[in-house]
């Protein structure tokens, strides 16, 4: 196959186009996605994607099935501290998954563990969601990030 680096166009692409994920720190989001997804281990799992202002998503995965009785423990619990903080209707008994889309949440992002692609190689691990008390209130999102940017200097100049 012959090949000439010349001949590329890359007119129509989207820089923007490829995933990108929330970088480690406080986010506001919004649930942009919900759906439960078989596990490897016969279980059952939410996937949830949230999406950030800018565009970037994090992904959330809660076993709600699970042969694990604790793990289903921690999933349990964690759903309903989403649905608590996310505002939901009904966080004891939230009856459909759609009813989770477009919720308003905060989110405490960290670094995720690096992982090995297909040839070995080490790659960064992206953002993902805290292990403990991962989520907030979103209205509390624009406190939490107007805090962290107050870098007590104003731009009044006090004489």
């Amino acid at each position: 196959m012959s090949f000439n680096f010349s001949s590329i166009d890359l007119t129509e692409v989207n820089q923007e186009s490829g995933r990108r994920t929330l970088t480690a720190g406080d986010h506001a989001c919004r649930i942009s996605d919900v759906e439960i997804k078989d596990t490897r281990s016969g279980g059952k799992m939410l996937i949830i994607e949230m999406t950030g202002d800018g565009g970037q998503k994090v992904n959330d995965r809660i076993n709600i099935v699970n042969n694990s009785k604790e793990a289903v423990e921690i999933g349990r619990a964690r759903l309903k501290h989403l649905l608590e903080m996310a505002g939901h209707p009904n966080p004891n008994k939230p009856s459909d998954v759609n009813s989770m889309k477009g919720l308003s949440v905060g989110v405490h992002v960290v670094d995720g563990a690096d992982w090995a692609d297909q040839e070995g190689m080490i790659r960064k691990g992206g953002g993902e969601p805290r292990r403990s008390a991962p989520y907030f209130k979103a209205a509390t999102a624009g406190v939490v990030a107007a805090a962290k940017s107050d870098d007590g200097f104003g731009d009044d100049i006090p004489f």
